[in-house]
């Protein structure tokens, strides 16, 4: 009788709160990233020595994709959905507290614990919105069948992870609203930027010269407003998912999920699947759907919006991208519904090397604000093709091996923010321009080869079975005829 009671006493906990722990979730994520975004898009440009920034950055994702696959298991089944996002966020912010005082000693550290903590993060934040609708729908509705209950279950995740992005992509346009309303007094000598000697070192020539009058270090106050912004809004939204978002209580519901796996199983897992043609074909664009994010805010921030018109207009331009992005994410997850999934990816394809042909071509000046802040939102357009559609594209080719699926799809996807951020110091951005052009081509060609694979295999599967139709109606046909044969010989016997 008490088991009974514990059991509806949890039931009404998740009917009360349930929308609660969603909605604290989303804002407190909102607030985290207001304060991580804005730092990410100038890091090429405030901590642009020696390849500081992308350094930090690229250790970053490096030890990021470490944890994927040795250490977020153990935390996440160890801590707990709660404590593990708020842990993660923890170690996240110390990348935002580091800089307060870049160094190497200081910033690159951080970078790596930065990553690890990204990793439990995201785990637990995916696995307690999961758990959560699981449980909610299955307490709610205990009379439905398994095939109701997974319906109802899908539909409510559809909802609960479409309110939670909503909130992450509207934190980047707000956090780089919110610097460039921070920093436009930071720059004191613009004029330079229009010189022809300025420009001509900006765009696709630019090869890591030092920009040091649109260097913010010129007012170091400034700077340590800006990273007081940043890293108080961070704080702000650990402190509301540690008080305010409820422990999920233990409900029967399987809770180890990737911890039953040890790390090695996991990593060979991960690499038998390469053994898989789709796989491997989809390798190319799995690394662009890593590489295109950190080139727009490593590489465009700085060689052509620094560089140009200097580091303040970053935010300003940059919510154009933030708000493009979700906005192409919906509209192209409608497409995809309408089975014109080929369409989106030939979209995205022509809205990046678009984009990628006129940085080519275009010589930048001041006088051009408007172009950057319209290709900064054709960009956002294109990157709501990659990571979210590619995402739901491994969920339909690989259904029967998606935990191995959707590790590789992360490893690619790590892989090109590790190479995007890694390649940053070294290369001039035009040679980067034309390795983007290049693996976004070769991606979308080799996931168009699935696509006909797909439509060919099934085409001639729906022949097989209408073949297979016909004959049992044949056999049957000729069954029920010879079975009346002795009937007949019978009779007149």
């Amino acid at each position: 009788m008490e088991v009974e009671d514990d059991k509806q006493l949890k039931i009404k906990m998740l009917e009360k709160n349930f929308w609660k722990n969603i909605s604290v979730i989303s804002i407190g994520f909102l607030l985290f990233f207001m304060g991580y975004y804005p730092i990410n898009a100038v890091q090429t440009s405030l901590n642009s020595e020696h390849g500081l920034g992308v350094a930090a950055l690229s250790a970053k994702y490096a030890f990021e994709a470490f944890g994927n696959l040795v250490t977020n298991n153990y935390i996440v089944h160890k801590l707990g959905c709660k404590w593990s996002i708020s842990f993660g966020m923890l170690l996240y912010s110390t990348y935002i507290a580091a800089n307060f005082y870049p160094r190497w000693a200081t910033l690159l550290p951080c970078g790596m614990i930065t990553g690890l903590g990204a990793a439990t993060m995201w785990m637990a934040h995916g696995l307690y919105l999961t758990k959560c609708c699981n449980a909610y729908v299955l307490f709610k509705s205990a009379t439905l069948t398994k095939e109701e209950l997974e319906i109802r279950v899908a539909r409510l995740k559809y909802i609960v992870f479409g309110v939670f992005n909503f909130f992450y992509f509207a934190s980047n346009a707000l956090g780089n609203l919110a610097s460039s309303l921070i920093l436009p007094m930071v720059n004191n000598n613009t004029d330079d930027n229009s010189t022809n000697e300025r420009l001509k070192l900006c765009g696709a020539n630019y090869c890591n010269e030092p920009l040091t009058t649109n260097v913010v270090a010129q007012n170091v106050s400034h700077v340590y407003g800006f990273c007081t912004f940043c890293l108080s809004s961070a704080i702000i939204g650990i402190l509301l998912i540690v008080i305010f978002v409820d422990r999920l209580p233990q409900l029967g519901i399987a809770d180890r999920t990737h911890a039953e796996k040890s790390t090695l199983d996991l990593i060979l897992a991960t690499i038998k699947h390469w053994r898989y043609p789709y796989q491997l074909l989809l390798i190319p664009l799995g690394l662009y759907s890593g590489l295109n994010g950190p080139f727009w805010t490593a590489e465009f921030t700085k060689s052509f919006v620094t560089c140009t018109v200097g580091i303040h207009y970053i935010g300003y331009i940059m919510v154009c991208y933030g708000i493009a992005a979700p906005l192409s994410i919906s509209v192209f997850g409608w497409i995809s519904k309408k089975k014109f999934r080929s369409l989106s990816y030939v979209v995205g394809l022509a809205a990046h090397l678009s984009i990628l042909v006129t940085m080519l071509r275009w010589k930048p000046s001041p006088d051009d604000l408007t172009a950057l802040y319209f290709m900064s939102a054709i960009w956002g357009i294109g990157y709501g093709v990659w990571y979210p559609m590619l995402y739901a594209f491994y969920s339909v080719v690989f259904q029967k091996d998606m935990e191995s699926a959707f590790s590789n799809f992360h490893l690619w996807y790590t892989a090109g923010n590790m190479v995007a951020y890694g390649w940053s110091y070294g290369l001039c951005v035009y040679v980067k321009i034309y390795l983007m052009m290049s693996v976004v081509t070769v991606g979308v060609i080799c996931y168009l080869i699935i696509e006909i694979h797909i439509f060919i295999t099934s085409k001639r599967r729906r022949t097989e079975i209408l073949y297979s139709i016909e004959d049992e109606n044949t056999q049957s046909s000729y069954n029920s005829v010879n079975s009346v044969k002795p009937i007949d010989q019978k009779t007149k016997l």
